[in-house]
């Protein structure tokens, strides 16, 4: 079962024409301290290409790929849920 903590979770729409080489543009968005990563594709996009990016910039976070109709046919979501670290303020 795929769960996610919406108040940790980072929403980033990225359109196909943008990206040249997938796994640079992955290193320079995708933050260290994600733990999960969902990956929204549109319906008929071979979506094997950016998950094999994404593996090789973060091989040990796991990704999930879902086909959605609700992308451009243009355009990918990625879901990136982040650790929520508990920070203590110092009087």
């Amino acid at each position: 079962m795929l769960q996610l903590r919406s108040e940790v979770v980072q929403k980033i729409k990225i359109p196909l024409s943008l990206v040249s080489n997938f796994e640079k543009f992955f290193k320079l968005i995708i933050p260290k301290d994600v733990e999960q990563i969902i990956l929204l594709i549109p319906a008929g996009l071979d979506g094997e290409t950016i998950t094999t990016s994404i593996n090789k910039v973060k091989p040990d976070i796991p990704i999930f790929v879902i086909e959605s109709d609700t992308c451009g046919s243009n355009e990918i979501l990625l879901l990136l849920e982040k650790s929520k670290k508990i920070s203590k303020r110092i009087p």
